[in-house]
């Protein structure tokens, strides 16, 4: 397992954004939290491709644009959009991308890197519809926090009903709480290989749920990082899926990883 606060180096070309720039770009890095409350997040260029062997974890280089919804009471949306060769560096920045695994992927049990904020800028996910997201803060090493990110897709069982629909229908908590620790499950599988008894531990981590939003409200949950020099401020932001409206943006709050 690799460092990746410089993968991709010589291969995808690196940019900084010029900060005195009024671009979308700049408005995302230097107020996240009010740039995610007016601009539903998507990002299908990110989605579509990188991934870098078994950590699951690719670097892009995009443009985000906000454009205008046809919603009279909403401001716009953000895209992310792979940038042409020669890509004006006012508006470039660089992402990280971690793809959600599905439960036949072959990486579905295998580590995650760890990666610093470095010269990346954001920090991005699928969107989930009843995933689970986990994220490691491993506390300082030369300077800045270094962190890593893990995205599973529920999965079958045999304690889960074979036709949900009735049990979705009046009891969403109940099946979303049992479809959570199955997911629950996998994700210990893999930190246990990360964080072995007399390893190094992580400093905090948090757990997105998206399932019991979904199955309720038809709740979308987007997970954004957002570099701070030395580290990342993580970024919950919810909509009604197929809409274009953010209903809510938090922080999202890390817990201090407990003693064994």
């Amino acid at each position: 397992m690799h460092n990746l606060n410089q993968v991709g180096a010589g291969v995808i070309q690196r940019y900084e954004p010029n900060i005195n720039t009024d671009s979308p770009s700049l408005m995302m890095l230097n107020k996240p939290e009010e740039f995610l409350k007016e601009n539903k997040v998507y990002f299908p260029v990110l989605s579509s491709g990188a991934v870098v062997g078994s950590e699951n974890i690719g670097l892009n280089t995009i443009k985000i644009v906000a454009y205008p919804s046809p919603d009279d009471d909403y401001d716009g949306a953000a895209l992310f959009v792979q940038p042409e060769k020669d890509c004006d560096p006012h508006d470039c920045v660089n992402v990280l991308y971690t793809p959600m695994r599905s439960p036949d992927s072959p990486f579905r049990l295998e580590e995650t890197n760890k990666c610093r904020p470095g010269d990346n800028h954001l920090w991005t996910t699928d969107t989930q519809s009843g995933c689970i997201v986990c994220i490691l803060n491993w506390g300082k090493s030369d300077g800045q926090n270094e962190y890593s990110m893990l995205h599973l897709q529920p999965r079958d069982g045999e304690e889960l009903p074979e036709n949900p629909e009735e049990l979705i229908k009046n009891e969403p908590l109940v099946y979303s709480n049992m479809q959570d620790a199955r997911i629950e499950v996998d994700i210990f599988k893999v930190l246990d290989k990360m964080i072995p008894e007399d390893g190094v531990k992580p400093e905090s981590y948090a757990f997105i749920h998206s399932s019991e939003g979904f199955l309720s409200n038809n709740m979308e949950t987007n997970v954004i990082g957002v570099s701070n020099d030395d580290s990342f401020s993580f970024f919950k932001q919810t909509s009604v899926q197929g809409t274009m409206y953010p209903k809510s943006v938090e922080p999202i709050e890390f817990l201090t990883w407990p003693e064994r």
